[in-house]
């Protein structure tokens, strides 16, 4: 819209209007002036003037406010009245950048007709859903990619599961890589550390449970050497009554601690 104010007369635009070869200007005692019009870039900002180079193809800037914002409105959010805020804002304040919806509606992102990105009024944000029910909402439709099919023997990529793939440095960026948490076809979930590491619960900044890649699983130590290495009291219940003396039940230990 406003490269097209460029090719209308000035004086049908403006009180007071100027005209060089590399820009636009207008002036009034409303203060219009703002507009810069420099090699094909467009300025807008009070108080702009010629010492200030349009940066981009539009370029909004406030000489003398740390708000700069463009309002988007319609018929749907109506026009502003006085100081009223209504419709979308992009913008910047100060530093912080943002970008406002202040209808009681969604904010989305989209490619193409398909909205990917959803911010409810509630604050709940949805991936892959436009109506998310909880603080993060991540929906994959079953059979747009690859999946499991619910064999969770099967040899296969983890990736083929619905949900959050997490890598760093150590771990690269490629399919098979870092943690994966998500749903596989059947609605069963799972976590599954893609690498040669292991994978950890723990609670207090301190790991808990850990099972190693070779599936050993430990309670108490981080380097588990069999398939169920504890460090620490364990108790067991509803044995197998061996004998007829009372409450006796079975527990073999081989002599390198295996149960």
């Amino acid at each position: 819209m406003v490269i097209a104010l460029l090719s209308i007369s000035c004086m049908a635009l403006m009180p007071i209007c100027m005209q060089a070869q590399n820009q636009i200007q207008c002036s009034s005692p409303g203060n219009c002036n703002g507009w810069l019009y420099h090699k094909n870039k467009i300025g807008i900002g009070f108080d702009w003037s010629e010492a200030y180079v349009p940066r981009t193809t539009l370029h909004l800037h406030e000489f003398n406010s740390i708000n700069t914002y463009l309002n988007i409105t319609n018929q749907t959010t109506g026009f502003p009245v006085g100081n009223q805020t209504i419709g979308m804002f992009i913008g910047m304040t100060g530093n912080k950048a943002t970008i406002t919806n202040f209808q009681n509606d969604n904010l989305v992102l989209a490619t193409g007709t398909t909205e990917r990105l959803v911010i409810t009024p509630e604050g709940n944000s949805g991936i892959g859903i436009s109506t998310p029910q909880n603080v993060l909402h991540i929906h994959k439709p079953i059979g747009i990619i690859n999946n499991i099919n619910g064999d969770e023997n099967k040899s296969t990529l983890a990736t083929n599961i619905y949900g959050i793939q997490i890598t760093n440095n150590t771990t690269g960026t490629g399919q098979s890589s870092g943690l994966l948490i998500g749903l596989a076809a059947n609605g069963n979930a799972r976590m599954v550390q893609q690498g040669q590491q292991s994978i950890s619960l723990g609670t207090n900044n301190v790991d808990m449970f850990t099972i190693n890649s070779l599936g050993n699983i430990g309670i108490g130590t981080t380097n588990p050497t069999a398939k169920l290495h504890t460090n620490g009291t364990v108790r067991m219940e509803n044995l197998t009554v061996a004998t007829q003396a009372t409450n006796a039940r079975v527990l073999l230990i081989d002599a390198q601690g295996n149960v």
